[in-house]
């Protein structure tokens, strides 16, 4: 596809990347995500969508165990993800369970402001020398 610098973020290069590290290596999700990866560039975007096609086709239960271990998303770990799916297949049958998943707000505004002050203290290193 003539990407010497990597994958782009344009829609005509990250799809097509993501379908062939896909359809090359499934059911192996993390052979497909690091595909993706190993191509450089905005790899974020292609082993999203990797993960989420993968992920979709093989469920839960096959998905590497020690990356599932290693996810730090306080307050938002595995069992709230869990509910969270329970839910929407509670809903597409009928059922109402919205009490389940709310997002937790004040345990995350912790997190949040964490980030943020990595995020701009990354931002204002930018700005000096030698950048």
């Amino acid at each position: 596809m003539g990407l010497s610098k990597g994958v782009s973020g344009y829609v005509f290069h990250t799809v097509p990347v993501a379908l062939h590290a896909v359809l090359t290596h499934a059911p192996d999700f993390k052979a497909a995500i690091l595909a993706a990866v190993e191509c450089g560039g905005d790899t974020d975007t292609a082993a999203a969508i990797v993960g989420a096609v993968m992920g979709s086709g093989i469920g839960h239960a096959n998905l590497p165990r020690d990356w599932i271990e290693k996810l730090w998303l306080w307050p938002l770990d595995e069992a709230w993800m869990k509910r969270v799916c329970a839910s929407m297949l509670s809903r597409k049958e009928g059922g109402s369970n919205f009490h389940q998943t709310r997002f937790p707000f004040w345990k995350a505004c912790p997190r949040n402001m964490v980030f943020l002050v990595i995020v701009l203290m990354h931002a204002f290193r930018r700005l000096l020398p030698p950048y």
